[in-house]
């Protein structure tokens, strides 16, 4: 009877301690989401991505982290609806707004990309401008549930700005050289790659000077998720990426 007793006393140790090893390891993996087929932050359609500026940035940040990650690409909704419900931890690139900051805890920013006001070459004169009244005039280009930073949207609604809504950058780009839309918003990364992968378009797009917004990237976590106390350790991995110019090498990869 003893030797029973003390058998199954060491099935109970070993089972807790395998138990405390599997918590241990998925308490040390953190689930990402990012955009499919958003170059220059990824490309591929769907499953685990193995190119793109979000997967290098994760890699770099999660070789000083002592976590693991799991990354894989969804459509933009998707990604959303996972840091609402917290079936997954976090989204790899994202620009703070009111309404992500409801559902959302960011990092510190580990990218700066500028926007810029985007137009056809074939127009007559070019354009500049100094606020978004500037702008009135125009049809403008931009795509459902991009960030385009407070000012915008202030503007949008007291000056009545004319907005032509679409799913895709892609489809600006199109309407754009129809002169279907005057101008169209987008960040200098995803315009400058869109135009790379699809050479028809070089030469006949150029943006105005100023920039209508300096985009700080970050990660950002699910206010659901059990993760979120990474969040001081991946900003002190960052500080010290920027301050080593980690970061700038990666992202010079890139641009």
């Amino acid at each position: 009877m003893r030797r029973i007793i003390e058998s199954l006393s060491l099935y109970g140790i070993l089972f807790f301690l395998m138990s405390s090893s599997l918590y241990a390891s998925e308490d040390n993996i953190i689930l990402l989401s990012e955009e499919a087929n958003s170059p220059p932050y990824s490309y591929e359609s769907d499953g685990t991505p193995t190119k793109g500026l979000s997967l290098a940035l994760m890699n770099g940040i999660f070789a000083h982290l002592g976590a693991k990650m799991d990354l894989k690409l969804f459509p933009w909704k998707r990604c959303l609806i996972h840091m609402k419900q917290g079936t997954r931890d976090a989204l790899t690139v994202l620009s703070i707004n009111e309404e992500r900051k409801e559902f959302l805890e960011f990092t510190e920013p580990h990218l700066e990309i500028k926007g810029y006001v985007y137009y056809s070459a074939a127009r007559e004169k070019g354009i500049s401008w100094n606020s978004f009244e500037d702008l009135k005039g125009f049809k403008i280009g931009v795509v459902a549930g991009f960030n385009y930073g407070k000012e915008f949207e202030k503007s949008k609604k007291e000056l009545s700005l004319q907005i032509s809504e679409v799913t895709r950058l892609s489809q600006n780009f199109e309407k754009l050289t129809l002169g279907r839309i005057d101008i169209m918003l987008a960040n200098q990364a995803e315009a400058g790659e869109f135009i790379r992968l699809n050479p028809k378009y070089k030469g006949k797009i150029k943006h105005a000077e100023k920039p209508y917004i300096v985009y700080q990237y970050r990660m950002a976590f699910s206010k659901k998720s059990n993760k979120r106390h990474f969040i001081p350790k991946i900003n002190d991995v960052i500080k010290k990426m920027k301050s080593n110019g980690e970061l700038d090498s990666i992202v010079s990869n890139f641009f």
